[in-house]
């Protein structure tokens, strides 16, 4: 499965976001522009993230992961904070 590209793009009242597991996907821009998300909890299932995914994001972003998954090597080299578990 996968989320679509932009698909919650600019949306200012979601705070946090959690990915069902079994998702392998998050497309370009999913989520830029999303002012008030805190977290997004994404499960070791995802494989992929769209360039942009998550940008505009505020500093407080925070992305919830597995150790060593694809999302842990994504926030760091994107420098973008993250809870590794």
């Amino acid at each position: 499965g996968a989320i679509g590209q932009e698909i919650l793009s600019s949306n200012n009242k979601i705070k946090r976001i959690i990915i069902s597991s079994g998702i392998e996907t998050i497309d370009w821009f999913a989520f830029k522009n999303c002012s008030s998300l805190v977290s997004i909890t994404i499960p070791s299932t995802v494989t992929s993230i769209g360039y942009g995914a998550f940008n505009g994001s505020p500093k407080s972003f925070t992305i919830e992961c597995t150790k060593d998954s694809f999302a842990e090597k994504y926030a760091q080299s994107y420098g973008i904070k993250y809870n590794a578990n």
